[in-house]
């Protein structure tokens, strides 16, 4: 039914870390705060997956299929823990995108303030 192949799964893993470390290189905020929420949430469902046995690995004899659920509780630590260091980020991206408004604007009135002295 809700069965996701090990191979989509892999690459779902895949998307997430690589989105996590673009989200750790990119410099524009907004791009990170979006790409830091796409990966805690996909985190967040690769541990749900593969703690609920949804990951199955399928073998085949050219007759038959047989799906082979894999259930790794240790992945699903892992997982966990990338979504809570994504959520994070998200939290840092937003109050250094804050920082950098107020801290422009705070420019602009102390240049406004030299002018008219």
């Amino acid at each position: 039914m809700n069965e996701i192949p090990l191979a989509l799964y892999m690459f779902m893993c895949a998307v997430s870390i690589a989105l996590i470390v673009f989200s750790l290189i990119e410099r524009e905020n907004f791009v990170r705060i979006i790409t830091s929420f796409i990966a805690m949430v996909l985190s967040y469902v690769n541990a749900s997956v593969i703690l609920n046995g949804n990951v199955v690995l399928i073998q085949t004899d050219g007759v038959t299929h047989s799906y082979i659920p894999v259930m790794i509780p240790a992945l699903n630590y892992f997982w966990l823990f990338l979504a809570l260091l994504s959520a994070l980020l998200v939290v840092l991206f937003i109050a250094d995108l804050i920082n950098l408004s107020l801290q422009s604007e705070l420019d602009e009135k102390q240049s406004d303030a030299e002018q008219e002295y």
